[in-house]
């Protein structure tokens, strides 16, 4: 009888337990530790070799605005990625005028598992 009541009452504190955590998993106080990775994508062609090295200019460029090391932070910079990633089409645009195709700039929120909770484009450029 005494080890039916411990056991119930373990199981009453394992209970309250799991409830205070789920509680606290599904708070949004986290929404501002997201980490913010900015990424460029798609297809540039051209006559020259150096067109298959596109995106990797301004992914380059990117990881510029965070020291060299990284695509993102804990804290946005759209308007830092867009003017190194402009100074990079108006490079490109000089030196390979027929390249055809296109890049976009993307910006992606991370949570702490590293996936991917929401994204979109932050600027286009045609080539």
């Amino acid at each position: 009888m005494k080890v039916e009541k411990s056991l119930k009452n373990l199981m009453a504190i394992v209970c309250m337990m799991v409830m205070a955590l789920s509680f606290n998993s599904c708070s949004n106080d986290d929404d501002n530790e997201n980490f913010i990775c900015y990424i460029a994508e798609g297809n540039i062609t051209g006559s020259d070799l150096g067109a298959t090295f596109a995106i990797s200019d301004y992914t380059t460029a990117i990881k510029s605005v965070f020291g060299g090391t990284t695509n993102g932070s804990y804290t946005a910079k759209d308007t830092e990625v867009i003017a190194a990633c402009d100074a990079v089409y108006q490079k490109h645009k000089i030196n390979h005028p027929t390249w055809k195709g296109q890049i976009k700039i993307k910006k992606a929120y991370a949570d702490k598992m590293g996936e991917i909770i929401s994204s979109s484009y932050i600027k286009t450029y045609d080539y």
